[in-house]
């Protein structure tokens, strides 16, 4: 099952567009859950991680804005992200 429930930005979306309780493949979901950019997320920090699971680090992204906005992330995510690290990039040019 899908758990928005723990990350406020994904719980209210969710609520607000009626989410399945399970996505049945990645490009279900791709299709169902909007996109969104650095703006939404410098604009609403505090609401897309879950508070409760505290951070190992943080990320400082700048790109090509050079507005930096600061990301909570976790030793876990190392593992999980090392070899697909360029699959958002693909999919977004």
């Amino acid at each position: 099952m899908t758990n928005f429930s723990k990350v406020k930005y994904f719980k209210d979306l969710s609520r607000l567009q009626k989410f399945p309780r399970e996505f049945n493949s990645l490009q279900e979901y791709i299709d169902t859950v909007p996109s969104f950019d650095k703006d939404i997320i410098k604009d609403n920090p505090d609401t897309f991680y879950d508070k409760r699971n505290k951070s190992n680090f943080m990320r400082i992204t700048g790109g090509t804005t050079a507005q930096p906005v600061q990301l909570p992330a976790w030793k876990s995510e190392l593992d999980h992200l090392r070899l697909p690290s360029h699959l958002g990039r693909k999919w977004y040019g």
